[in-house]
């Protein structure tokens, strides 16, 4: 998508062509025709971005995520990132953006989600659905066809867009209609109406967690109808047929949703991702886009260093497979680096732990720490999980199109980069005035010589 800078541009230029534009009677039929091609271009430009706002969910648009710090359980302060959205019709509120996640635990409207008597707008599709993570907390409710709006903030008139269908489909975007939240996989009774009148129940402020992993899972229980499996993932890869782009390490954290040659040459470190081999769980929903392996990345990790368990240096590399996780505050890897590890399963801080990607471009390169003095580096031996550090570092590209991944330290998202298509039409508006400008310089001196040999 154009910025706002291009548009003036375009408009300014158009402006310039209609200035030039002759009146009254014309004496230089050439001059006015090379004229209205100028202004049919730039006309043309302006229709080509006022397209792209507005055709499918497959063009590139940049939705704003903000920074959110906390404390844990364990009482260390923990990074994540939050969204913007509003469910069939319902105000926008703040959900944990989450990359780690495959389903988007949603407020549909604006009240706890009950199939009798029937929503409109809402689709129910599977009854009794519950989703939980590491910690047994989590959601439970009905999933749902519905649409979703993305906001700039909480404020409804920073509206960005509204999607009733996932791409190149007419089914709605599936989603977990939350009825109660779930607290060590027990329901918590105080849900509703806490989330009105108390703070929500993530962290106290987020309504539930949107799920942005390029991963799917499936379930068999409560199906409405007669499949006898229902694969459901994040809403990303069900608005999308080309990927998206996750930019934390910006000012302005964005997540661009579509994919462009301009959006994907911008990354330095382009390696294969692993593809889904779940026979149940291997396009998203609705828009039919191939997803990943839940551990979507294969790497080299190393861990090198003197704060050892027995005072020499050392150093360890291990090869495996890791999983990208905005909602992960710390770095999780094997247990097969035991001469670091202290007492409380973490690597001993002052040492070195980097991440390379396949191809030996490095990803991430940091000193550890403890988690009480940075958790984004500290390092644990649970779950082979890269966390919220490796997208403070770099832009993170989720091809699903190619199934590729890639990385880069600078900032990318839609706005800075212009459409091809209107990088052409500018030019050639462009073109024509100054054609036009010059034409017209030539007659006024033609005009102006004529007039003075007559005198």
């Amino acid at each position: 998508m154009a910025s706002d800078a291009s548009i003036d541009l375009i408009l300014h230029t158009t402006a310039q062509v209609i200035k030039h534009m002759p009146t009254g009677k014309i004496r230089n039929r050439k001059l006015m025709k090379i004229q209205k091609i100028a202004l049919t271009f730039t006309v043309l430009s302006l229709i080509s971005i006022a397209g792209v706002r507005a055709q499918d969910t497959s063009a590139p648009y940049s939705i704003p995520l903000h920074e959110f710090q906390f404390t844990n359980a364990n009482g260390y302060v923990q990074t994540d990132y939050t969204i913007d959205v509003g469910v069939n019709g319902g105000a926008p509120r703040p959900y944990l953006f989450d990359t780690g996640s495959s389903v988007f635990e949603a407020v549909v409207g604006n009240s706890s989600y009950d199939l009798s008597p029937p929503v409109p707008g809402v689709t129910p599709v599977a009854t009794n659905f519950q989703y939980s993570y590491e910690t047994g907390d989590g959601f439970e409710g009905t999933l749902v066809d519905t649409s979703v709006s993305f906001y700039a903030t909480l404020d409804t008139n920073s509206f960005i867009t509204n999607l009733t269908t996932a791409a190149g489909s007419t089914n709605g975007i599936l989603v977990n209609a939350i009825s109660n939240h779930l607290i060590s996989n027990a329901v918590d009774t105080n849900y509703w109406p806490s989330i009105e009148t108390n703070g929500a129940p993530i962290y106290d402020t987020l309504a539930g967690t949107f799920g942005a992993g390029t991963f799917l899972s499936s379930t068999t229980n409560g199906i409405i109808g007669t499949a006898t499996n229902l694969t459901y993932g994040g809403v990303l890869g069900q608005i999308t047929t080309s990927g998206y782009i996750v930019s934390l390490n910006s000012s302005n954290p964005t997540v661009t949703v579509g994919l462009n040659s301009a959006l994907i040459n911008q990354f330095t470190n382009i390696v294969s991702a692993n593809p889904s081999t779940n026979p149940n769980a291997l396009v998203f929903p609705g828009s039919g886009t191939a997803s990943f392996d839940e551990k979507e990345l294969n790497v080299n990790e190393t861990i090198s260093g003197s704060n050892t368990v027995n005072g020499h240096n050392d150093l360890t590399t291990n090869s495996t497979s890791v999983l990208l996780d905005t909602g992960t505050g710390n770095l999780n890897t094997t247990n097969d680096y035991a001469n670091f590890y202290s007492n409380s399963d973490h690597i001993i801080p002052g040492n070195n732990f980097s991440v390379v990607s396949t191809n030996g471009s490095s990803i991430l390169s940091v000193t550890t720490t403890t988690p009480d003095q940075d958790l984004s580096t500290s390092v644990s031996s649970s779950e082979r999980t890269l966390g919220i550090a490796v997208f403070l570092t770099n832009s993170v590209l989720y091809n699903l199109q190619d199934t590729n991944l890639g990385f880069t330290t600078a900032a990318v998202n839609a706005e800075s980069v212009p459409e091809p298509s209107t990088y052409i039409l500018f030019g050639l508006g462009a073109l024509s005035l100054v054609i036009a400008s010059r034409k017209k310089l030539s007659f006024s001196k033609l005009k102006l010589a004529q007039s003075e040999s007559h005198q």
